[in-house]
């Protein structure tokens, strides 16, 4: 969601320049429509099927703000947004409020290195009582692994996120804030609890390690996490996709290897959570084995639900035995966008360079078509490149943002001549990574990064309008040597 945030937060900025512009005429040749059904994917371009009815927050009406900017030419243009693979040697487990004080079992292994984790669902003021005790036993004869000495009456607590604030927490316990965040996110929230950190410092084989888990502990709620860098067996996962839209199909191949050996006949658990760490009662998700040591999860997307828009994400656990006989447990998480689509591209014009009578090229202008079904804010954004050697490099973004009422609207994306001066290239200039974004409910709506390849005739660098006024953000820039 992050990447989603500053997409929004670059479409409503207005130009960085002052351009001393003359008056200005496009050139003659008439632009032409190309509708975007005949656009070659990439990786990450979301494609609406359908377009439906949602429910979208509404906000004041702001008219259109546009503007360009330049962007660093150093570094090649990435337009094909891969998903990332995940590797994990990690295992977490997650001991929700109100659980008896029985007895965790956890496989470990690689002993070496291994660290284990402990966080406590209470506030500071309580922590060094609920943290004593918490130790690592051997499973076989019940001896204590790790070094840790149990916390006196004068001791600090080991750790906290919550100093210095006291606003979320009070002496009587969690303040409002931190218990209405461990009911939402409590993985998350239990990361900024009191902790207690524990290795294995006895000889140890691989094998099965308990927990000793003092009952407040887990009547409060607690987070286990174990770590085992030095560990040969590794759980891998990556989406097919990093956006998904209504209609579409999630795909997760996970992967589970030992010193890069496939593992096979492990058991893989997968579960699907929903935005607002919402876990549906069917939530458990069917796998199917491919061979290999992989295993194939492929989650169907057909909720039209404004609540199902935001993050969805897939846990996996796997469990087994090694033909050596480690026994080994992994969790990993993949997560992916999901939007219900209710406005798309429909048509981009090729683009009209207009020039000041002097000839000189004022800025660089692509028409969109967009439709809507919803009144809604949205937000438009594209990337001009030139093509260096078979690199291509980008020189310009702009953005545009507009009131979209129900039906169709045309927007223009306006290349300033000024944020294409500073890359000092000669044209031709190609469209890229065209994105089309709700403001409503801060999710992509359409995205094409190639452009569908449109670009300007030849423009040499000299004749587009130099630069008169820097705005401080690009001085700093580049004087700072980042454009």
């Amino acid at each position: 969601m992050r990447r989603i945030y500053r997409i929004i937060a670059i479409l409503v900025l207005p130009a960085l320049f002052v351009n001393g512009c003359q008056r200005s005429d496009p050139d003659s040749d008439v632009p032409t429509p190309v509708s975007t059904t005949s656009a070659s994917l990439v990786a990450g371009d979301l494609v609406p099927r359908a377009l439906h009815k949602v429910s979208v927050p509404q906000s004041e009406r702001s008219g259109v703000l546009s503007g360009s900017d330049p962007t660093p030419t150093s570094n090649p243009a990435q337009f094909a947004l891969e998903p990332h693979r995940v590797v994990s040697k990690n295992l977490v487990r997650l001991i929700p409020a109100g659980s008896p004080p029985e007895i965790r079992i956890l496989p470990i292994d690689s002993p070496e290195q291994a660290r284990v984790v402990v966080s406590v669902a209470v506030a500071p003021e309580r922590g060094q009582r609920v943290l004593k005790g918490i130790h690592l036993r051997s499973f076989s004869d019940g001896a204590i692994l790790d070094k840790s000495r149990d916390l006196a009456e004068d001791d600090e607590v080991i750790r906290t996120g919550l100093g210095g604030q006291p606003n979320l927490a009070d002496r009587a316990g969690l303040g409002d804030e931190m218990r209405d965040l461990l009911r939402h996110e409590p993985g998350f929230a239990l990361l900024a609890m009191p902790a207690r950190p524990l290795s294995i410092d006895q000889p140890f084989k691989p094998g099965k390690v308990l927990i000793e888990l003092p009952p407040e502990a887990a009547l409060a709620g607690a987070l286990v996490f174990v770590d085992q860098p030095s560990s040969t067996i590794e759980l891998g996962a990556v989406a097919g996709s990093i956006h998904h839209s209504t209609g579409e199909q999630a795909k997760i191949v996970a992967d589970l290897s030992d010193a890069g050996t496939p593992i096979e006949g492990a058991s893989v658990i997968a579960w699907l959570e929903k935005p607002g760490n919402r876990r549906d009662p069917d939530s458990t998700l069917p796998l199917r084995g491919i061979g290999g040591g992989k295993h194939v999860v492929e989650v169907p997307l057909t909720s039209t639900s404004a609540t199902d828009i935001g993050l969805w994400t897939v846990h996996l656990i796997a469990r087994g035995t090694t033909p050596d006989g480690r026994e080994y447990e992994r969790t990993s998480e993949v997560s992916f966008s999901y939007s219900v689509p209710h406005a798309r591209m429909t048509t981009v014009y090729t683009p009209v360079v207009v020039r000041g009578s002097d000839r000189l090229v004022d800025e660089v202008v692509f028409d969109v078509e967009v439709e809507s079904i919803v009144v809604d804010r949205l937000g438009l954004r594209g990337t001009l490149v030139v093509n260096d050697n078979g690199v291509e490099r980008s020189i310009a973004t702009a953005q545009v943002g507009f009131d979209a009422s129900e039906g169709q609207s045309r927007v223009s994306l306006r290349f300033g001549s000024g944020a294409m001066f500073l890359a000092h290239q000669d044209g031709p200039y190609h469209l890229r990574d065209l994105v089309l974004v709700s403001h409503g409910n801060a999710t992509v709506q359409h995205r094409l990064g190639r452009g569908l390849d449109l670009r300007t005739p030849r423009i040499p660098a000299k004749a587009l309008r130099p630069v008169e006024t820097l705005s401080p953000a690009i001085e700093e820039s580049l004087n700072l040597g980042t454009l």
